[in-house]
């Protein structure tokens, strides 16, 4: 993804003004000036890399602290980025529908290991099942792949959903996020399309598993029987 000159000059020097003065501790009038620049470059370039991406979507900004929230009306999902304790660069977003990740095609995971390309890459658990068995004691091992720690939290929660009679959104609601992460003294070139490639598979990661739900409910209440093969392969 291109930008011009004149707005990667400007987006640099407003990003690393407000590191610098955010080393001392002065709550000054030009701090917060620097700041408020800050979170405009941010929310700039979150903006114009979400409206190149996916042009047919629309988007909704909000700020927390110095974290930017872009939230996406199409799926009623938000991706956020920021910095973390001012050590380095982080985008993070939850995953949506995991309850759906076991029904998805080979292209749903090849997104995922490709976020290892971009920055350093890390599957987040929210939450944990809630039984005890042999699994979960499993589950507390230890273990560097990211891609397997996923796919054996999918299995930890469909095994509790088989279990308990209890409702899938709820099993799922704390279910994990993932992240992507870059110091700060990243060159802005390369931070603006590692944040790009990055976003467009955190959506396309997420708009798979909506996809998924939509059809299953569209089928639903048309009467019909959609099989998960039919549902992962609509566009």
């Amino acid at each position: 993804m291109e930008f011009s000159a004149n707005k990667l000059t400007k987006w640099a020097a407003n990003i690393d003004q407000y590191f610098i003065s955010s080393q001392h501790e002065d709550n000054s009038v030009n701090n917060t000036e620097l700041f408020k620049a800050y979170l405009d470059t941010v929310a700039e370039i979150l903006t114009e890399v979400a409206h190149k991406t996916t042009p047919k979507d629309h988007w909704k900004l909000s700020f927390m602290g110095n974290i930017l929230e872009i939230r996406s009306k199409k799926l009623q999902h938000g991706f956020r980025f920021g910095t973390w304790l001012d050590i380095e660069f982080n985008m993070e977003t939850a995953i949506l529908f995991p309850q759906h990740i076991s029904h998805m095609p080979d292209e749903f995971w090849k997104h995922v290991l490709e976020l290892n390309e971009y920055g350093k890459f890390a599957f987040t658990e929210d939450s944990m099942p809630d039984f005890p068995s042999c699994l979960t004691l499993q589950a507390k091992k230890k273990v560097k792949s990211n891609l397997f720690r996923l796919a054996r939290h999918c299995i930890l929660f469909a095994a509790q959903q088989n279990k308990n009679d209890i409702d899938v959104e709820d099993i799922y609601e704390d279910f994990g996020s993932i992240q992507v992460s870059w110091p700060l003294n990243i060159k802005i070139e390369d931070l603006l399309n590692n944040i790009s490639e990055v976003f467009t598979r955190f959506y396309q990661i997420n708009y798979m598993l909506y996809r998924y739900e939509y059809i299953i409910n569209h089928s639903k209440r048309k009467g019909g029987d959609l099989t998960p093969e039919n549902c992962a392969s609509c566009n």
